[in-house]
């Protein structure tokens, strides 16, 4: 009889730990979408608690639940100061949601911020540049495209 208290006891004890380890990973991520600083840092950190959908060279189309973090999406290389064509079909249930470009010098702006629809045009900076989805809690589906040109080059980054 001690010895199944015991095995329970340490079964509890472990479930614990992992609760704390999970909770203390979500609370860093959820604290991303209010910091332009840690957005713009290079490499991500980002959960899902569902996601479907696909990710094919220029075109980015998921639904989700529960999005929290950064992700970064594709890599714009410019030669030059240049302007890329964006199109975007945002729908957000609920929690916080925006995309982002980061240039090369860190610099954080929101191209999106929650639901939107719609075809734009963003100055893109001579450098290296990103754009990235932040959540906080966020749920919806996004349909995003964006086009390259002679001027800047599209890279989709893998994670």
């Amino acid at each position: 009889m001690k010895k199944i208290m015991l095995f329970i006891c340490i079964i509890l004890l472990i479930a614990i730990l992992i609760f704390f380890i999970f909770s203390k990973t979500n609370s860093y991520q959820k604290s991303i979408y209010n910091d332009a600083e840690k957005i713009s840092v290079i490499g991500d950190s980002y959960s899902f608690n569902t996601r479907n959908g696909n990710f094919i060279n220029d075109k980015f189309s998921i639904s989700f639940k529960g999005f929290s973090g950064k992700q970064t999406l594709w890599k714009l290389a410019a030669k030059e100061d240049s302007m890329i064509d964006i199109s975007y079909n945002v729908e957000i249930k609920s929690g916080k949601f925006k995309i982002c470009l980061i240039d090369e010098n860190e610099g954080v702006e929101s191209i999106v911020v929650g639901s939107k629809v719609e075809d734009a045009m963003i100055d893109v900076r001579k450098g290296d540049n990103y754009i990235t989805i932040v959540g906080n809690g966020a749920s919806g589906k996004i349909d995003l495209s964006i086009i390259g040109n002679d001027k800047v080059s599209l890279k989709q980054v893998n994670n």
